[in-house]
């Protein structure tokens, strides 16, 4: 009877006590949501010095979290925020003693992943975290696997970019690419990609445009606390950031043009192909030698953008190079690698231009000045002494892949085609006359007998 009546005293006990923790769980729970109500009116209450606080802490707190996860799931992360690595550089930037490098008051941090796609249990886990994530992801067909074959295949797509987003602070991860061991690419974001969230395009920090840099190397180093990666050199990763917008070559239009206009497969254009590649490769391989940077200019430039190749009856290969960028060592190395020099036309303070041959191929370079509101080339006509002027709309420079080499061309390119071949630009023209029949040429003056010497150079082929 005695153990009988400690038994029930004992369940009583056991009731007691499973009603007191109930109780104090309820109570918790309600003072939890008193708590975030209360916050929420505090947070409608502050001022901008207040919210930009509040904004770094979740900036601090998300990273934390996505860098956790990512470590569990052995994503191999980098951070490459422009703002971030920039206060790396130039020191302790931020005023909040709290977070004073990966804290920006910023909506988005920028991560890269190098060909990465996420798991799906890793998104659900930053799902469960509190982040929500745009769906679908921001896709873009394989650079890689696009074709002239008007026979094959589209191209898969994949994906490119994963947007996360926690408290009105984004993290956006950028899938970088390796494309022919050359460089990272990393695709645009469209507006009509960031419909379901807040967030537009001008938002972003990578993503505006398609983009190329250069490979780098990572390292880890502790930031407000956060053990992460970044670029080892994060000076040379901003310079590459700044100047990496991408244009992928249009095959669409290029099938188009060789549906409409068959590509010569003459031995004779097959030939003419394989050593303006040649000259191109080696004219890239000597300037970057000395640092000059150059684009496809004229012809090479109307190739590559209407049909993705090399023009079969064009004869030569065009570069620009701003004549500020000019270097006296150009002509030298070019010779000294049994490049000679044809001819060299008007002087460096104005029209001047270079021409090299390897066998049957000329490389012409055009030098571009900047007057006004516009840039411009100059022609030499070596018989008279005339000079022409090339007027072009001011244009900026853009990354491309084409022969298998990272090449710049004008960002502007329609609009610098144009202004060199008219609105016709798409119907091939195999009659040329260099003073004639571009729309942008004018007639510039001619240089006085006394100046020929010095400015209408021709060279006998070796």
């Amino acid at each position: 009877m005695a153990l009988l009546k400690k038994l029930l005293s004992r369940r009583r006990c056991y009731r007691l006590l499973i009603i007191l923790i109930s109780f104090v769980f309820v109570y918790l729970c309600i003072q939890l949501i008193l708590f975030i109500r209360v916050s929420d009116k505090q947070l409608a209450g502050l001022n901008d010095r207040d919210h930009f606080k509040d904004q770094t802490l979740y900036e601090k707190i998300n990273l934390r979290i996505f860098i956790d996860i990512c470590n569990y799931f052995k994503v191999k992360t980098s951070l490459i925020d422009p703002t971030i690595l920039n206060n790396i550089v130039h020191g302790n930037q931020s005023r909040w003693q709290h977070c004073r490098f990966i804290c920006t008051g910023e909506t988005v941090t920028t991560v890269t992943v190098l060909e990465t796609r996420l798991e799906r249990k890793m998104i659900t886990n930053l799902t469960l975290q509190g982040f929500s994530s745009i769906r679908p992801t921001v896709k873009s067909s394989d650079p890689q696997r696009f074709s002239l074959n008007p026979n094959a295949a589209p191209p898969a797509e994949i994906i490119t970019h994963y947007l996360f987003t926690r408290y009105s602070h984004t993290i956006h991860v950028v899938i970088l690419y390796s494309r022919s061991n050359l460089f990272l690419w990393y695709s645009a974001v469209t507006d009509q990609d960031l419909r379901r969230s807040s967030l537009t395009t001008q938002q972003l920090k990578l993503g505006k445009y398609a983009g190329a840099i250069n490979s780098f190397d990572r390292v880890s180093v502790s930031l407000d606390g956060l053990r992460l990666f970044v670029p080892r050199y994060p000076q040379y990763l901003l310079d590459n950031l700044r100047n990496s917008r991408f244009i992928e070559c249009n095959y669409t239009r290029a099938r188009q043009f060789y549906k409409r206009y068959p590509r010569d497969e003459s031995q004779q254009a097959k030939q003419f192909r394989r050593e303006a590649s040649k000259l191109i490769h080696r004219g890239y391989e000597y300037l970057n030698q000395i640092e000059v940077a150059f684009w496809l200019s004229s012809g090479t430039c109307l190739g590559w953008f209407r049909q993705c190749d090399i023009i079969a009856h064009s004869k030569d290969v065009d570069f620009g190079i701003w004549i500020k960028n000019y270097k006296e060592s150009l002509i030298l190395l070019f010779e000294g690698n049994s490049l000679p020099l044809t001819h060299k036309f008007g002087k460096v303070s104005d029209s001047f231009e270079l021409s090299f041959r390897e066998n049957d191929v000329k490389l012409d370079i055009f030098f571009f000045y900047e007057e006004g509101g516009y840039m411009w080339n100059g022609g030499t006509q070596a018989r008279t002494g005339k000079k022409f002027k090339y007027i072009f709309p001011n244009f900026t420079m853009c990354w491309t892949l084409f022969l298998n080499m990272k090449l710049r061309i004008p960002c502007e390119t329609e609009a610098y085609i144009e202004a060199n071949y008219g609105r016709d630009w798409f119907i091939p023209v195999t009659q040329w006359d260099w003073k004639n029949s571009p729309p942008n040429v004018r007639e510039n003056g001619e240089w006085s007998r006394e100046e020929w010497n010095d400015v209408i150079q021709i060279y006998p082929a070796q």
